[in-house]
Formats: C-alpha cells, sequence, structure tokens
C-alpha cells in the first residue's frame, strides 16, 4: 500500500490578540495574523501572513517592537539590480536580501525609517537596499546603511539623509565624471553638501599621476558650481578648467554601476 507523508504543522503559540485583530505562530517557523478590517495603508486584505523567509527575523526583534504585517511578502529590485523580498509592519519593515553577496541577509527598519526610505522611492530610489544593521554612534543616534547612502537617526527622533556618491572615473583621455546619488531631499542641507563636493574634488585631483581636466562633467546639482571657483582660486585645479553641468552628460557610465563596485 502506497504511503504519503504529510508534515504536520503545530501552533508554536497561543492566540494572541493586538489592537485590530489577533495572530498566531507556528513551529515551522511562519505566522498568521487576522485583522478585523484591512490595515491601514496596507493591502485589502484581512489574514495576512508572515512568510518563512522573513519569520525568524520577525521573532527575534519580536512584535512589541516590530508589530503586525499590513502587506504580504513583496519583491523588489533596486537600482542596483540588487533583489529582496520584503514586508512592511505596524512599526517598521523587514528587507531579505536575494541576490549578490549579502543573500540571504535580513535588515530591520524602524518606522521612522521607512516611512522616509518610502519617500524616496524604496529600493528603486537613489538609496538602493540596505546593506548593513543598524549601528549606534559615539553620541547614541543610530546609524542604517543603504547603497547609495545612510540615514542617522535618534531612536525618537526624525532620521536626516546622508547620501554618497557612486563613482568617480579619471583618466588622461576623457573629463573627470562624477555620478552623484543625491536628489531634491539633499539641497536641505547646503552646507554638508557644498562641503563634500570640494573634498571630493581635492581627492580626484590630488593624484600627480593624472593630468589636469580640461572639463568636468556633472549632473545640475548646485554645490558642485559652487564648489569649483573655491578650489581653482586655491589651486586645486586650474583656473581655465571648465565644468559643463548638464542633467544627462554623465550617464555614460550609468551602465557601469556594478563593474565600478567591484
Amino acid at each position: 500500500m502506497d504511503t504519503q507523508r504529510f508534515d504536520l504543522v503545530l501552533p508554536g503559540s497561543a492566540t494572541s490578540n493586538f489592537v485590530g485583530g489577533f495572530y498566531q505562530t507556528f513551529d515551522k517557523g511562519f505566522g498568521i495574523f487576522i485583522w478585523d478590517v484591512p490595515p491601514l495603508n496596507g493591502c485589502s486584505e484581512t489574514r495576512i501572513n508572515i512568510p518563512l523567509t522573513l519569520f525568524t527575523g520577525w521573532n527575534s526583534i519580536g512584535f512589541d517592537q516590530i508589530g503586525a504585517p499590513v502587506i504580504a511578502e513583496t519583491a523588489a529590485t533596486s537600482r542596483f539590480a540588487t533583489k529582496a523580498n520584503f514586508q512592511t509592519y505596524t512599526n517598521g519593515a523587514l528587507y531579505q536580501i536575494t541576490s549578490g553577496a549579502l543573500t540571504g541577509r535580513v535588515f530591520f527598519l524602524r518606522r521612522a525609517v521607512q516611512e522616509l526610505y518610502e519617500t524616496n522611492q524604496g529600493p528603486s530610489g537613489f538609496l538602493g537596499l540596505p546593506v548593513a544593521e543598524e549601528v549606534i554612534l559615539a553620541d547614541g543616534r543610530r546609524r542604517l546603511s543603504f547603497e547609495g547612502g545612510t540615514m542617522e537617526y535618534a531612536l525618537n527622533g526624525t532620521p536626516i539623509l546622508k547620501n554618497a556618491l557612486q563613482a568617480i572615473i579619471i583618466t588622461a583621455e576623457d573629463p573627470i565624471r562624477l555620478t552623484p546619488l543625491l536628489n531634491s531631499s539633499c539641497r536641505r542641507f547646503p552646507f554638508r553638501d557644498l562641503e563634500a563636493a570640494k573634498s571630493l574634488f581635492r581627492r580626484a585631483l590630488r593624484d600627480g599621476s593624472h593630468l589636469q581636466p580640461r572639463v568636468i562633467n556633472t549632473d545640475l546639482v548646485p554645490t558642485y558650481t559652487s564648489a569649483i571657483p573655491g578650489l581653482q582660486r586655491t589651486g586645486v585645479t586650474r583656473r581655465r578648467c571648465r565644468l559643463r553641468p548638464v542633467q544627462y552628460l554623465n550617464n555614460i557610465i550609468e551602465p557601469d554601476h556594478r563593474a565600478i563596485k567591484k
């Protein structure tokens, strides 16, 4: 007689209530949440599962800190071509990386961080996907790193974006090309951005093995235009060097992101 094997799934906890519904976890590593009505700013369903791929992270953080799921597990691809699955909760989000060197890693975004992240288009925006766990800074604030920048924040404060430059290419034949990971939100921090632009140019131009450029191509970020005159006065670059800010002029290196990062 043929026999058929069944994997028995047992409850891992008693049914628990939360504001808006109830849930239960199971020994195979998943949870089922039943909302009284579809969650606000979530999906249109009242039953939402936490899948095995995210349950361990959710369980280790704890319901009190992360809350109940408001959407089903969703796939995403960042602008750096990294893939991930994520799920948002009442108090944050979990991202599991599914491609590249960080495959299998799960990162937690607190609610305020997730909200600012979504405002900046989430994984498809300039930040890309998270790449490291939250770290505590010397002053007690927290930092979370992404493919295209970082956020810094106090636990009960408003996160601040810290953006990164993605690539610098210098050759004897061509002008310097810069690919900044900046968007309009960066213009709220003009002093920091100006100093960052000056620092970038100093580092890029101090190598004596490279010829001084005739032209520097950038996009339309205004801090580059402000930085060049000061660098010309101090001799970092020659006075005849011309800045050519055109929005799409540096797109020639856009397809090379992955190779540059390696």
